[in-house]
């Protein structure tokens, strides 16, 4: 991002502002191409955190041991349950617990939320799931859920392997 402030002649980048901070650096085209392969291949969903790196919009991990961040994260694995059985009709899922998320702050604010549900339609089986949940910011102002799909194997690397997203958006 640059900026061009008024009687100033050349522009500002925005590590002038970080000037003293040693620990904060732009991507490298390293961290760069292991970030892009990683949110291709999971969707956003399993991307490992990039410590000092600053940059606009990237999906980071987001610790749901905060009480603060797992309540959000509750909040809009509801979000993206209602959505869907509002979608299909009858109450189908039934939120158990969130196992993890992901968020990324650009215009708005991304959830990448991975939780657990009853299927109801399926003899109560608790499976996986995973929803895309926008809100504005400030952060929980008109929830959406984006996108939602069975998450049916949950395995580092290998991408997502299982049913279709039902809807997209994200």
């Amino acid at each position: 991002m640059t900026i061009l402030p008024k009687n100033i002649k050349k522009q500002v980048d925005l590590f002038d502002f970080f000037d003293g901070f040693s620990v904060l650096h732009r991507m490298t085209e390293d961290e760069d191409r292991r970030y892009s392969e990683q949110v291709k291949s999971s969707g956003g969903f399993e991307v490992d955190p990039f410590p000092g790196v600053v940059a606009f919009g990237l999906i980071q991990p987001w610790d749901i041991n905060v009480p603060d961040n797992a309540r959000r994260c509750i909040l809009y694995s509801h979000n993206a349950i209602d959505t869907y059985n509002t979608k299909y009709g009858t109450p189908q899922l039934k939120f158990v617990r969130v196992l993890k998320a992901m968020c990324q702050g650009c215009d708005v604010f991304r959830c990448y939320v991975t939780f657990e549900a009853k299927d109801l339609a399926d003899g109560g089986q608790t499976k996986i799931y995973q929803a895309v949940v926008r809100c504005q910011i400030p952060i929980d102002v008109n929830i959406s859920t984006l996108s939602f799909r069975e998450c049916v194997q949950l395995v580092r690397g290998s991408g997502f392997h299982g049913k279709k997203w039902n809807w997209k958006g994200h």
